[in-house]
């Protein structure tokens, strides 16, 4: 619960404490993060976990890299990630986890560059994987 009420206050702190100048964004605008920021890294998680899920592809994908990501300031928050990823030796719809794949063909296999977007509402603690798009 604390989880939520801090997500918020930095969502409307953000939004609303600071004045808009040309120097810093405007309140709605995507803005880069850090991605090795917590959040960056927990949105991209959950992202990888839901592609791996719904079987976008013929082998299940591991994470390499976040290349970038940037976040938005909407009913909850959005976040735009590009990441890096590689194929594994899972086959899609297995019931193996990433815990025991390795990357295919001794980490030669097609590695892939996946935006996402992922929808967060932390007060209702609702997350949502709402597009995925992967190409070489």
């Amino acid at each position: 619960m604390a989880n939520k009420w801090l997500w918020l206050s930095i969502a409307f702190s953000v939004a609303f404490c600071h004045p808009s100048t040309d120097d810093q964004p405007m309140v709605g605008v995507a803005i880069r993060i850090d991605p090795t920021s917590a959040e960056a890294q927990k949105a991209a998680q959950y992202a990888m976990k839901e592609y791996n899920k719904n079987c976008n592809s013929s082998y299940l994908l591991n994470m390499i890299s976040i290349v970038s990501a940037k976040s938005q300031i909407v009913a909850g928050l959005k976040y735009y990630l590009t990441v890096q990823v590689e194929e594994t030796n899972c086959l899609c719809g297995s019931n193996g986890t990433l815990e025991h794949c390795s990357p295919r063909y001794g980490g030669y296999g097609k590695v892939l560059l996946c935006d996402f977007q992922v929808y967060y509402i932390p007060w209702l603690d609702s997350v949502e994987l709402i597009a995925s798009n992967c190409q070489a």
